[in-house]
């Protein structure tokens, strides 16, 4: 409790009372220790966990802090709602249990990687059709070692499929390109025109390589 000694000055304190018989009487021993640096460090500590708690909840895709054997610590509302789980049911859970054998096999490796090496890892993974961009940081104790890590997870699940939509309208393109008659290219005037593009035309028309045209960034003014 707190007490307060003749200046005024409150301190935590920690009582312990201890039955002794004495004779045919019983008497109780107090003991008191004070416990305010302890209390201090654990108002720090509180302190601490609440403003990781805090900064996971910002995120706007999964944030989870877990331990070297990857049981969850502290996570926000959206790695829960992805996992399916409640908030509260998800502390203390063994994140590699709550996933598919495999992915759970692969992400383990990577996170086995980071306690290891301790150097942030990046990595895609997909699970029920989402696509996921892991970034995994490593925590280190005060002797260097890592202790915890977090892990915070993007969906990049329209971004992967708008690349791929432009990948192939791309493919499309350059194979009409390369089917048409005429010589088609494109180059960049601030690099001397060097060629970025070229139809297989213009090889058929010049009998130069493609290796010739691109090396060269005065092939057209010398022709």
């Amino acid at each position: 409790w707190l007490a307060q000694d003749r200046h005024g000055r409150r301190h935590w304190v920690e009582l312990n009372l201890t039955a002794v018989p004495i004779g045919r009487k019983r008497y109780l021993i107090a003991t008191a220790r004070d416990i305010q640096t302890r209390k201090e460090v654990e108002s720090k500590a509180d302190q601490s966990e609440a403003a990781i708690k805090a900064l996971l909840q910002a995120f706007q895709d999964s944030a989870l802090l877990l331990d070297p054997e990857g049981v969850v610590m502290a996570a926000n509302e959206v790695a829960a709602k992805r996992l399916n789980h409640p908030l509260k049911g998800l502390i203390g859970q063994n994140i590699y249990d709550l996933l598919p054998p495999e992915l759970a096999r692969t992400r383990k490796a990577m996170a086995d990687q980071v306690v290891k090496s301790g150097k942030v890892i990046r990595f895609e993974d997909s699970r029920f059709g989402t696509h996921f961009y892991h970034t995994v940081y490593p925590i280190f104790d005060h002797d260097g070692r890592v202790s915890q890590f977090g892990v915070y997870a993007m969906d990049i699940t329209e971004e992967k499929k708008t690349r791929t939509e432009l990948e192939q309208v791309k493919a499309r393109l350059e194979c009409l390109l390369d089917h048409s008659p005429s010589a088609l290219y494109s180059c960049r005037h601030t690099e001397g025109c060097r060629m970025i593009y070229f139809s297989k035309n213009i090889i058929n028309l010049t009998g130069f390589s493609n290796e010739e045209i691109l090396s060269d960034p005065f092939f057209w003014f010398q022709r």
